[in-house]
């Protein structure tokens, strides 16, 4: 659906305050001796869905493989921006996408945009560290941070000015881990997860994630090139009687990307 000016607002606000954090880290990094360390990773997350979408009394499951997805896909952007000082980081992660259908029904074409986007951001902090040889070593990292959902459709009747719009939205407080090993200067291995949400009935989240790194020992240096496998699962549920929104999906799949030290 066609954002409204108050999640359009958001996400604008959410783009902008990673751009700043990858920035002004760096040109910081820069100055002052390169006291942080500031990586950028675009990515692809080869997403499936398989859960429950429910509105008002009505209920329907989904099934949607990511070559499903990729037929109605119109444009978006996944990118994770991580700014590390010491024991201390920082990290943003964005994954938005655009889809939109349309489909003849009698002598309407009905047309369905649908703006799916998972924002997070937190603070994570180095508890442990062993090292086992100069280029093998293992850390443990806890995290807080939010996961705002973003879940806005908007269905049109073409040249008619009819058009109905629902636009869900809402934040996961979360708390997890991620757990790094590094085996040589070639390959590393990531585990992450977290869970989230505010209550145990209606409002949870859990996030999965392992991923194995490889970093080009003659060219592209600066580059770490990984593959891994990404679950979401969450469960929000909002409203009563007709007004009743629920949302119980699992996002899972493959990802791939490019991990690339900015200083």
């Amino acid at each position: 659906m066609f954002l409204n000016r108050k999640n359009d607002k958001t996400i604008k606000s959410f783009l902008l305050f990673s751009t700043l954090i990858a920035c002004s880290v760096s040109v910081y990094a820069d100055t002052v001796s390169h006291p942080w360390k500031v990586e950028s990773t675009p990515y692809l997350w080869a997403m499936n869905m398989d859960g429950r979408v429910g509105v008002g009394s009505q209920n329907a499951h989904v099934k949607e493989s990511f070559s499903d997805i990729l037929e109605h896909f119109r444009g978006g952007i996944m990118l994770f921006v991580d700014a590390k000082k010491d024991k201390f980081g920082l990290f943003v992660n964005t994954t938005y996408a655009v889809l939109s259908a349309h489909e003849d029904v009698g002598p309407f074409t009905v047309e369905a945009t649908n703006k799916f986007g998972i924002f997070s951001a937190g603070a994570s902090y180095e508890v442990f560290k062993k090292t086992y040889t100069n280029a093998s070593h293992i850390e443990i990292e806890p995290y807080l941070g939010a996961r705002y959902t973003l879940n806005d459709t908007r269905i049109k009747i073409k040249d008619t000015g009819i058009a109905v719009t629902d636009n869900q939205n809402w934040t996961d407080p979360i708390i997890g881990a991620r757990v790094r090993y590094t085996a040589n200067k070639a390959w590393s291995a990531l585990i992450a997860g977290d869970v989230g949400g505010t209550n145990f009935k209606n409002h949870t989240s859990y996030n999965i994630m392992g991923l194995i790194g490889y970093k080009p020992q003659t060219r592209m240096k600066n580059a770490l090139f990984y593959l891994g496998y990404r679950l979401l699962h969450q469960n929000y549920v909002n409203g009563a009687n007709a007004n009743r929104f629920v949302w119980d999906m699992k996002l899972f799949g493959p990802v791939a990307g490019v991990t690339i030290a900015l200083n």
